[in-house]
């Protein structure tokens, strides 16, 4: 079983992390952005639109617009990133025990509830910002000693 990240929210990830390198308060404009995540110019509208109607990103309009993080890289999660994409990583069928289903369906049921409510507490703890120092550590011991 391969459980990973759609290419839309992975792609909205790395918009995020890309923003929260700028400056505060800094716009960067849309071709940057696809031009430093190498994200193909049919997904990006979108994207963005999905994050800013998230208010993990502000849009200003016009010849001096851009996008930046809404609040700080420190407050935004990498569940607030992969929600705004679309993915639903708990939903919301909480089941009461009395599933018509075989007991060995319920079990699975309950024990996959389980691992989606674990995966959703560790995405709601990774935080942008450590996502951006793990880049920074795994590039520093890449790259050759001085």
């Amino acid at each position: 079983m391969q459980l990973a990240l759609g290419r839309k929210e992975a792609y909205s990830v790395e918009i995020v992390m890309h923003l929260a390198e700028a400056p505060p308060g800094v716009l960067t404009k849309a071709r940057e952005v696809a031009s430093a995540v190498r994200v193909p110019p049919r997904y990006l509208p979108q994207i963005l639109a999905d994050l800013v109607r998230a208010r993990i990103l502000i849009a200003k309009a016009g010849r001096e617009g851009g996008y930046r993080l809404a609040r700080d890289a420190a407050e935004i999660t990498l569940l607030d990133v992969v929600e705004a994409a679309g993915a639903v990583i708990e939903d919301e069928d909480r089941r009461d025990g009395r599933d018509p289903r075989s007991a060995r369906t319920s079990a699975l049921a309950h024990e996959w509830s389980g691992v989606r409510h674990r995966l959703s507490l560790e995405l709601r703890g990774t935080r942008i910002t450590n996502l951006n120092a793990a880049v920074r550590a795994l590039a520093s011991e890449a790259s050759p000693a001085s």
